[in-house]
């Protein structure tokens, strides 16, 4: 077997030849031109992100280990970074100190395998003096094989257009996507030397053809859901969702005439604000087809799994099953293995014309420091990023998320949606400083007026054996609290009677599918069904009760709540706000202060009496300036972890690392569900026992079965350890009705 003389990567079990250095480099520079990039920076660190493998070092190393002996291993990240560095040295203002320019070329060549790092670490794995030295004995030896020299590098070594090297966010954006089209590069080349099968297999539905699709497949879309429907939609209900569709679709094709890039859609609760989100997109997209800078693929972000699974069934029933890729933790291993290879290959890269994700994913991929996350983040440049329930976002990180939106729409060509039926204000924010936002449904006041289904009633402070009356005295009804111990003692008060029924997180996901096709079937019976929820339900969720109890929280809390009785206008529907006597305004911060807003709020329209608290409630003026109010508030900290000066500062990893919408550091709980649920724990504890570890597939297999609790919560469990972060319990845990028996937990949902 013929071994290059400056080998890139050795045989493996597919692959029984060497690969050499050109042939890879090569490769690489051929993936970053399908992913439309041809010239300029990235391209010139494309050339340089090996070069530390010319070195003599690294190939003693890579002969030695593909022969099976010892070898001493030779990291070959830092010697690329190091020419690129030296390149950018001549770049207009590099020697101020604030200037990011040098760190800008390096810091992807230094991260495409060990992932983005503080500027410190940077500038010190720069500076080695064995390092650069290093570096110029590898590129000595990487110019006697072809490799561009100092006059070919020189022209694509340069800043990015329009970009300012002395802001923090513009320069963490662009550092994040030139080291994601790196990394996708990079793994994408080395993939077709070692699994040629599975390159061969990346394919995808191309955007025009999904477009084509949308209106015949909406059109059998909705004739086979009114088909199968218990409840009909109203002629308000249906006439505010053709309006809106036709808005959507209207404002998508004007938008692919003008820059603008920052969107926003408010449709009622009901309004079909999904497929219209869709509609918007796909308009921009046939508009923008023959243009210079074309949507490349729509990506819609919910803030639950449980909607993104309902997103993703509707969007693959109208688009097709090949076009949209389904991509969360949750996802279980059954409809994993159900989605076709070249979508379950591009869970990886994210390249599909159509992705359904969740928030955490769409958002934290835009601070991510890992290759393997990183990968994904430059298939956001051209997209349309739908943002669904904006008014969930954590307060305590808007600062950071706003800018960040605002960059990948200002300089990576992103078209952000920001939806719901409950829309802050964000662009009046002062500090949020998000610039302009245009409404897409332009009518939306006279659509709220359309699609008053619920009558709201404010009743004050209730103590337990009120609100028990209360529930016992409403057949069908849906109670939504603030926090899980709230749920667990209204739950006891009204006790274990037929038809009542709970849902939090702290239900595993095969128990929470279990109690929703259970409640679903008692509604569409007409059976009482009494239903005590978190959060959990609130927002999104396909479900209509006759009337509702929502605790007092923000007042988008209580719009949501609305959006679960009477969804489709089938009759009348009620929704009463009350305080809970000795119960919780929810988790401090953010949460906590729209509670307390909210409550003021109700306090003084409930003065005004008649239909003023209800009317006042519908009026989307009213929504605005409670958030106005809200956002301004000095209390609310909307950067609350410092993320921003850490931008300035060019430190990647701390911004990856406090940039997590879920704040605690969660652990899984394996719960014995019911007889499959305790064989797959068995199962797993006996893999763990004999290897230590268990496979992606392995933990899909027990997604269902998973409880997250926080690690300050282990002491009040009996828990069993499995391995690390993974623990189950014994059957006496987990309770049928309430689940895992964390009674006096504080948590929110």
């Amino acid at each position: 077997m013929t071994i290059p003389r400056y080998a890139a990567h050795s045989p493996g079990p597919l692959q029984p030849a060497w690969e050499d250095q050109r042939t890879h480099r090569e490769r690489v520079v051929a993936a970053l031109a399908r992913s439309g990039v041809t010239a300029g920076l990235s391209v010139a660190q494309a050339h340089l992100h090996d070069l530390g493998k010319y070195h003599p070092a690294f190939q003693a190393y890579i002969r030695a280990s593909a022969a099976g002996l010892p070898a001493t291993r030779a990291p070959h990240a830092a010697h690329g970074a190091v020419m690129a560095q030296a390149l950018a040295w001549h770049w207009p203002g590099s020697r101020v100190p604030e200037h990011l320019g040098v760190l800008l070329a390096a810091a992807p060549i230094l991260a495409h395998h060990a992932g983005l790092k503080d500027a410190a670490d940077m500038r010190k794995a720069l500076s080695e003096p064995a390092t650069v030295q290093g570096a110029r004995v590898a590129w000595a030896e990487a110019i006697t094989d072809g490799h561009p020299d100092v006059p070919a590098l020189a022209p694509l070594v340069q800043p990015p257009v329009h970009l300012d090297l002395l802001d923090g966010t513009q320069v963490d954006l662009m550092t994040r996507m030139l080291t994601s089209l790196l990394v996708d590069a990079d793994w994408t080349a080395t993939e077709v030397h070692y699994r040629p099968h599975l390159a061969a297999q990346r394919r995808r539905v191309e955007l025009p053809d999904v477009v084509a699709r949308f209106a015949p497949g909406r059109l059998a879309f909705l004739r086979a859901q009114q088909a199968r429907k218990v409840r009909t939609a109203s002629a308000a209900v249906q006439q505010v969702r053709d309006e809106v569709h036709h808005a959507c679709e209207e404002a998508g094709a004007a938008a692919a005439r003008t820059p603008q890039r920052l969107f926003r859609l408010t449709v009622p609760t009901g309004g079909g604000k999904t497929l219209a989100s869709v509609a918007f997109a796909l308009a921009l997209a046939q508009a923008r087809a023959g243009m210079a800078a074309p949507v490349s693929r729509v990506v819609m972000a919910v803030p639950l799994t449980s909607i993104t699974d309902q997103n993703a069934e509707v969007l693959r029933a109208v688009l097709g099953a090949d076009a949209v890729l389904e991509h969360h933790s949750a996802l279980d291993l059954q409809r994993r293995a159900e989605q076709p290879l070249h979508l379950r290959l591009a869970s990886e890269t994210w390249d599909a014309p159509v992705i359904v994700t969740t928030t955490v994913q769409a958002i934290e991929v835009l601070g991510a420091a890992e290759p393997g996350r990183l990968r994904r983040l430059h298939r956001l440049r051209g997209s349309v990023l739908i943002l669904d329930e904006v008014q969930g976002l954590p307060t305590h990180l808007l600062t950071p998320i706003m800018a960040l939106l605002r960059e990948a729409s200002q300089r990576h060509d992103v078209t952000v949606v920001l939806c719901s039926a409950t829309q802050p204000p964000f662009e009046l924010e002062r500090r949020l400083d998000l610039g302009d936002v245009q409404e897409i449904n332009a009518d939306y006041e006279r659509h709220f007026a359309l699609l008053r289904r619920v009558t709201y009633h404010w009743l004050g402070e209730l103590n337990l054996d009120a609100l028990r009356t209360q529930l016992l005295g409403t057949p069908q009804v849906l109670a939504v609290l603030n926090t899980r111990r709230d749920a667990v003692r209204v739950l006891q008060a009204l006790g274990t009677g037929e038809g009542h029924y709970h849902l939090s997180t702290l239900l595993c996901p095969a128990h929470r599918q279990q109690v929703r096709a259970a409640v679903d079937a008692r509604l569409a019976a007409g059976q009482p069904v009494r239903l005590v929820s978190t959060t959990v339900i609130e927002a999104g969720v396909d479900i209509s009760f006759p009337q509702a109890y929502r605790q007092t929280a923000g007042l988008e809390r209580a719009q949501q709540v609305a959006g679960r009785v009477n969804r489709d206008g089938e009759g009348s529907g009620a929704v009463f706000l009350f305080d809970l006597t000795g119960g919780s305004d929810g988790p401090p911060g953010g949460y906590a202060l729209a509670t307390r807003q909210a409550r003021e709020l109700y306090q003084d329209l409930a003065q005004q009496g008649g239909a003023a608290f209800s009317d006042a409630l519908h009026d989307p003026q009213v929504t605005h300036q409670y958030f106005r109010n809200l956002l301004a508030d000095p209390a609310l900290d909307l950067d609350g972890r410092d993320i921003q000066a850490q931008r300035r500062a060019f430190n990647l990893r701390t911004v990856s690392d406090r940039f997590r919408l879920i704040d605690d550091v969660q652990l899984t709980v394996l719960v014995p569900f019911d007889a499959r649920a305790r064989r797959l724990i068995a199962a797993a504890r006996r893999k763990l026992d004999r290897r230590g570890v268990l496979t992606g597939a392995d933990r899909q297999r027990l997604q269902p079965y998973a409880v997250q609790i926080r690690e300050r919560d282990l002491s009040r469990l009996p828990l069993i350890p499995l391995h690390e972060d993974l623990f189950t319990c014994p059957p006496s845990a987990y309770d049928p009705l309430w689940g895992l028996r964390l009674h006096d937990l504080q948590g929110a949902s």
